[in-house]
């Protein structure tokens, strides 16, 4: 019961994303249940986009409460020595004796570390985001009003 979780927060796309890509990092490396942004409380609409469900936020207050919590924070980051997320997290986990528990909670907070932090998670966000409802459908539909040969920005 090893779980790796972005913070309970109500931010943006982007920086919900962020958090979550360090978390699915994080659980690649220590072996850890990844879980989804808590966006049932979100006032942007995200749990329908997502499909998630409706109780999420309140499902990982309990799971917080139940479990030992380890944040890895940015300060924690620089202790093992910043660049690559997955090598850092592996540091922390060593540090913390995470190997050696049967259950925990990591919460991988901040957009600290920036872009080159999360560049291994890369397909893991894409993945995530052409899954969301109706993607591929307004994807379609926005190809379409392009003109060939025309440079696009986006």
């Amino acid at each position: 019961m090893r779980f790796c979780l972005p913070p309970l927060s109500i931010n943006g796309l982007g920086n919900q994303f962020f958090c979550w890509a360090k978390a699915f990092i994080a659980s690649q490396e220590l072996g850890a249940t990844l879980l989804h942004p808590a966006w049932s409380r979100n006032p942007r609409g995200y749990r329908h986009l997502f499909g998630t469900p409706p109780l999420d936020w309140e499902a990982y207050r309990l799971l917080t409460k139940a479990l030992p919590v380890f944040e890895f924070n940015q300060e924690d980051y620089q202790t093992a020595g910043g660049g690559d997320y997955g090598k850092a997290v592996q540091a922390f986990a060593k540090a913390k004796g995470l190997d050696e528990r049967r259950a925990y909670v990591l919460i991988t907070p901040g957009m600290w570390g920036g872009y080159a932090a999360i560049r291994h998670a890369q397909h893991f966000v894409l993945a995530q985001l052409y899954a969301a409802k109706n993607t591929s459908r307004h994807l379609y539909s926005l190809s379409k009003q392009l003109h060939a040969g025309h440079l696009t920005v986006a």
